[in-house]
């Protein structure tokens, strides 16, 4: 059974589907375009309908988790064990493709599989299985940023629509935060990586960067501790080092950084 693909594009960004179109002929791979929510055409009444309270979401940030939730949808309503879910500004594998012709690389109650990386550090458990290519893939102990490539189960797509009827959070936060439950795995190396955190440019010049990364830049500066949350966190490293090294040694936790290739 092969893996159903979308990528999530803005109707005004014809020059990134021009690129993720052929990208996808160039890797000869079947992804189809979903045509995303637009911040400028998303009215207030209509965030009102979906925004928690709690929330101080952009409507940028609350367009991408709709369009992501319309996607979860399909793979819930669809005939397909598992989706894969990409935006439209990533670099992708050229070893993809034989990761969306089967279900077979798919661990038994694995339902949420990172594909991308940000190349940051995090922590994951034990390999859970040893994939294709030399990859492997583990359990997601810490949050991982970014939702430009993903693996979505039939289980976990239900239950994400369920736990979304409200939305307070970015669609990455309410993913591959282990705190949400839905025991998210990163495959290693990663298969897919965004134009924002590559070194070499593959988006064209015309495809300025969005809102939406522009949301995540100030997002991820707001979130950074300052003050006596900075020192307290250089206070805590200490212990959170010793427990790393017991965690690595006698459970087989580590911290990782998630290359490309």
């Amino acid at each position: 059974m092969t893996v159903p693909a979308w990528y999530i594009n803005l109707d005004r960004h014809t020059d990134r589907r021009a690129y993720m179109e052929r990208h996808i002929q160039e890797l000869d791979i079947a992804i189809d375009r979903f045509p995303a929510f637009d911040a400028n055409r998303l009215s207030d009444a209509e965030v009102s309908i979906w925004k928690d309270d709690t929330s101080n979401l952009t409507k940028g940030e609350m367009c991408c988790f709709l369009s992501h939730r319309s996607i979860w949808e399909k793979i819930a309503m669809g005939e397909a064990d598992y989706g894969a879910i990409f935006e439209d500004d990533v670099l992708l594998s050229p070893e993809i493709k034989e990761f969306l012709e089967t279900i077979d690389w798919i661990p038994e109650n694995v339902g949420l599989i990172r594909l991308e990386t940000t190349f940051q550090s995090v922590t994951v458990g034990r390999p859970l299985a040893e994939l294709f290519n030399h990859r492997e893939l583990h359990s997601l102990l810490t949050l991982h940023w970014g939702a430009a490539g993903y693996v979505v189960s039939k289980e976990i797509a239900v239950r994400m629509l369920q736990k979304s009827q409200k939305i307070s959070l970015p669609a990455d936060w309410f993913k591959f935060d282990p705190a949400f439950g839905f025991k998210p795995t990163q495959i290693v190396p990663a298969l897919c990586v965004q134009q924002q955190f590559y070194h070499e440019t593959f988006l064209p010049s015309t495809a300025n960067e969005s809102s939406l990364e522009q949301a995540r830049h100030n997002r991820a500066r707001e979130t950074r501790p300052k003050g006596i949350a900075l020192i307290n966190r250089e206070i805590m490293r200490i212990p959170k080092q010793i427990r790393r090294f017991i965690l690595s040694s006698y459970f087989g936790v580590r911290r990782i950084r998630v290359d490309f290739r």
